[in-house]
């Protein structure tokens, strides 16, 4: 599932906050939807889901400790 503009979810990974543009729960349609989606990547999987986000997204600095 693609999320629109108006759905917002941020992974955090690496001291940064990624932007998450897409949800699956099936490894088919997550890797189909990146097939067609060549500047989307697999940002994260906490099963069940599988989230992607842009490979240009330089993400949001956290600084405040984990």
């Amino acid at each position: 599932m693609k999320l629109n503009k108006h759905q917002v979810l941020y992974v955090r990974s690496m001291r940064k906050l990624l932007r998450v543009t897409a949800i699956f729960t099936d490894d088919d349609e997550a890797n189909a939807y990146m097939t067609k989606h060549r500047e989307e990547a697999v940002v994260a999987v906490m099963a069940p889901f599988i989230l992607i986000a842009d490979v240009h997204d330089h993400g949001l600095e956290v600084t405040e400790p984990v």
